[in-house]
């Protein structure tokens, strides 16, 4: 369906508003009813090259004296112009069968012929006079898909569809694109707020005191810990000692830091230093002491 200018969407209108009402729809109805200047002039002298278009005398003698000649001339080129648009107009919708042409009525002149003088004019244009010529004696039936155009708005029924189907896309890409910003949001998130918040990482240093006794085992393993700072991430591996003591059929594991460990070690071998000095210092003694009386 053609898209229809505001002048021939309001033809249309009162072509079906006349259908409604039970009118006639004869092409003097319709003049009649959708141009005004149209009740004060009538047309004759119908051929298929040329007609008459004739003004009372004194409604042109009204006009004149209230706009001047440009009043005079924006009537009867007013009225040439909306014939060639209603002839364009009726002739579409007669091809694509929207509006079906029948009868045959007696017509000698087209409009409202009074006992009073009048102006004619002559120069429509020849496909105006073709057209009024044409269908000047004929009936006009709107059909049911021109109804329908109407009621939908001046829509087809596939326009309508694919307006539908135009809504849920929108629809369906709006919720698309909340979801996308929702993602990129936690992701913005996630990568700022490291940036400006900082994690307050507190050692402690716990004595041990440890004796190695019964069967006892130690195995090294490597462990990362981590600290976040304001500005960057530093990772540091140390190295961890597993201390496993089995002793009256029980086990028990201490884990130990390398410096926990390493003073551990200085600790057995002092002591075993000092056990070896004190044994040597006993045996000394025993060779020197005096020998009883």
């Amino acid at each position: 369906m053609a898209n229809f200018s505001t002048f021939e969407r309001s033809l249309i209108d009162k072509l079906l508003l006349l259908d409604d009402t039970g009118s006639l729809l004869v092409m003097n109805n319709i003049l009649e009813f959708s141009f005004d200047d149209f009740n004060h002039m009538y047309i004759d002298d119908i051929d298929d090259c040329q007609c008459t278009l004739n003004l009372e005398e004194r409604y042109f003698a009204q006009k004149e004296e209230a706009g001047g000649v440009e009043a005079i001339s924006e009537i009867f080129e007013g009225a040439n112009k909306k014939f060639l648009l209603m002839s364009q107009l009726f002739t579409y919708l007669i091809n694509n069968k929207y509006l079906i042409v029948s009868g045959h009525i007696d017509c000698n002149f087209i409009g409202i012929k009074g006992n009073t003088r009048y102006i004619t004019y002559t120069n429509l244009d020849i496909e105006v006079a073709n057209f009024i010529w044409k269908y000047c004696d004929k009936r006009f039936t709107p059909t049911e898909s021109l109804k329908k155009f109407v009621r939908n708005g001046y829509k087809t029924d596939e326009e309508l569809a694919l307006e539908a189907q135009t809504e849920k896309i929108k629809a369906s890409s709006l919720h698309s694109n909340i979801a996308l910003a929702v993602s990129l949001s936690g992701l913005v998130v996630s990568i700022i707020i490291p940036l400006f918040v900082t994690a307050k990482v507190e050692l402690v240093n716990k004595k041990f005191n440890v004796g190695i006794t019964g069967e006892s085992s130690i195995k090294t393993f490597s462990v990362a810990s981590s600290v976040t700072t304001q500005k960057m991430l530093k990772a540091k591996v140390s190295k961890r000692y597993l201390l496993t003591s089995n002793q009256n059929n029980s086990c028990s594991n201490i884990v130990l830091t390398e410096a926990q460990f390493n003073n551990l070690m200085n600790t057995l071998k002092n002591s075993k230093e000092n056990t070896v000095e004190q044994r040597e210092l006993n045996e000394a003694s025993t060779l020197h002491a005096p020998l009883p009386r």
